[in-house]
C-alpha cells in the first residue's frame, strides 16, 4: 500500500488515493539493484481538472545494513518515467516525465524468506511546474533464491 503523505501546490487540484508498489531487487556490487513500478489514482477536486492514473516505472540502486537477525535498513535512489494518463483531455490524454526518488526502508525479518517493511520516499517529477511528493509504503517482502542455472549464468 502506498499513500502520498505530502505534496506541493501542484496537487491542489487532485486528491490522491492509495496506490500499490511492486519491486524486485537483487544484489549488485556494493548494494542492491532494483526495478519496479508504482500505481496511483488522482481524483479531480475541481470540475475543470481531469482525474488521472499515474504509473512510476523505475530502476534503482541502494545499499543497506543488516542488524543481527531481526532488522535491516536500506537507502537508495530510483529513477524512471512518471506516466500520467488523464481521463478527459481528448488529444492530450498522456504525459510522460522523468522522475527520481530517494527511498529509505526498514525491514523486520520474520523468517529467512518473509519480511515486513515500511518505506518512505521523496520524489521529484520534472513537469512544469515540478511535482514534489513524499509517501509511505508498507507491505510484505519475500526473499527468493534464484535457480542454480540462473546464478551460474549471472556469474
Amino acid at each position: 500500500m502506498t499513500p502520498d503523505v505530502r505534496h506541493n501546490a501542484s496537487y491542489r487540484h487532485w486528491q490522491s488515493a492509495y496506490g500499490i508498489t511492486f519491486a524486485a531487487t537483487t544484489p549488485f556490487y556494493f548494494g542492491e539493484m532494483e526495478t519496479g513500478f508504482t500505481l496511483h489514482r488522482y481524483s479531480a477536486v475541481r470540475r475543470d481538472t481531469p482525474s488521472f492514473n499515474a504509473f512510476f516505472t523505475f530502476a534503482g540502486w541502494g545499499a543497506g545494513y543488516t542488524a543481527p537477525r531481526a532488522f535491516s535498513w536500506y537507502a537508495g535512489l530510483r529513477m524512471g518515467i512518471y506516466h500520467m494518463i488523464f481521463d478527459e483531455e481528448v488529444g492530450d490524454e498522456e504525459e510522460k516525465e522523468f522522475s527520481f526518488a530517494l527511498v529509505s526502508r526498514i525491514d523486520l525479518h520474520l523468517s529467512q524468506t518473509v519480511r515486513l517493511f515500511v518505506e518512505g520516499h521523496v520524489m521529484r517529477t520534472y513537469t512544469l511546474p515540478r511535482l514534489d511528493t513524499a509517501g509511505l509504503t508498507g507491505g510484505i517482502g519475500l526473499r527468493l533464491r534464484n535457480p542454480k542455472w540462473l546464478r551460474a549464468m549471472l556469474k
